[in-house]
């Protein structure tokens, strides 16, 4: 996944919070991501439950 920069975009109210939803929602999948491999114990036992 590549860096953005705020200057990449035209500082426009409307896109700012788009840009700040994508972020907060790539935050939250994370977070649920990492609360699921820590339920397994390690990132093996994750995989293997998924891959089944």
């Amino acid at each position: 996944m590549n860096n953005v920069t705020l200057s990449e975009f035209n500082t426009d109210d409307e896109k700012l919070r788009v840009v700040n939803r994508i972020i907060d929602n790539q935050n939250m999948i994370e977070g649920k991501l990492l609360q699921l491999i820590a339920k397994e114990r390690s990132v093996d036992a994750y995989n293997k439950k998924v891959d089944k």
